[in-house]
């Protein structure tokens, strides 16, 4: 009896053995959070996965970007935080392919080739105090409850947006004729440079972060229209961003 209740307990070990590592895989295979990226400006979207212990660093890095942001006071200040944040993003796997460098280019808008539209922009409304409830060109961060990134109606909204922004502001005649430079410039775009100026978004109910032409501003929502950089979407629905817009309106 002895023997054979030896060689059972022997049996059972071996079968606990070989059941525990697919037991263990498979809890922390349940208890992976998925989060979804998109590379705006780049039409890319992908799914990370991460462990839990990971999920809760990455909410940590984005709450000391965060605080970083509110004691910054320029825009070079600024950029240098969304290269470190980029570098931190490598190590949870969530550059989606690009290498860190160009990952920081994206985020900082240096991917978005400068053209005489765009310095026209920049020299005709920098710190132009006419402007109400709107900034130029400007970096932008922040996570929020609620958002809409751009589909087909949204990029056409996003488009008049954009030219109605340029003719109000831009006064009679240099709205109407800016607006047309705008349209030409963009039939000359390539398509990667045609997703980034046409990626409308809208996000409510968060802390966003935007430094630009205009200056810097803490605000609870927004509309960006031309926007490049990284969209995370957490399993909670909340929208995580980094990156770069042409415009964001506030208002």
């Amino acid at each position: 009896m002895k023997r054979k209740g030896l060689a059972v307990s022997i049996i059972l070990l071996f079968i606990g053995v070989s059941i525990a590592p697919a037991i263990n895989a498979s809890f922390v295979k349940d208890n992976l959070v998925e989060l979804e990226v998109e590379l705006c400006g780049l039409g890319k979207k992908y799914a990370v996965e991460l462990t839990q212990t990971e999920a809760d660093e990455l909410e940590k890095l984005f709450d000391n970007i965060e605080q970083k942001l509110s004691e910054v006071e320029t825009r070079e200040q600024t950029e240098d935080i969304f290269k470190d944040a980029v570098v931190e993003l490598d190590k949870f796997g969530l550059l989606g392919g690009l290498s860190v460098k160009q990952a920081q280019k994206l985020v900082t808008g240096n991917n978005i080739k400068k053209s005489k539209i765009m310095n026209f922009i920049e020299n005709k409304f920098a710190n132009d105090a006419n402007l109400p409830s709107i900034n130029l060109l400007t970096l932008v961060f922040g996570h929020v409850g609620n958002a809409i990134f751009s589909g087909p109606i949204d990029i056409l909204l996003g488009a008049i947006a954009f030219w109605a922004i340029l003719f109000t502001y831009g006064g009679f005649p240099i709205g109407p004729i800016l607006s047309f430079i705008v349209y030409l410039w963009f039939e000359s775009l390539t398509r990667s440079e045609k997703l980034f100026f046409f990626n409308v978004a809208f996000l409510f109910m968060g802390s966003i972060f935007t430094i630009g032409l205009t200056g810097f501003y803490e605000v609870k929502g927004a509309m960006f229209y031309g926007f490049s950089g990284y969209k995370i979407i957490t399993p909670e629905n909340t929208c995580k961003f980094l990156g770069f817009s042409i415009i964001v309106n506030y208002g």
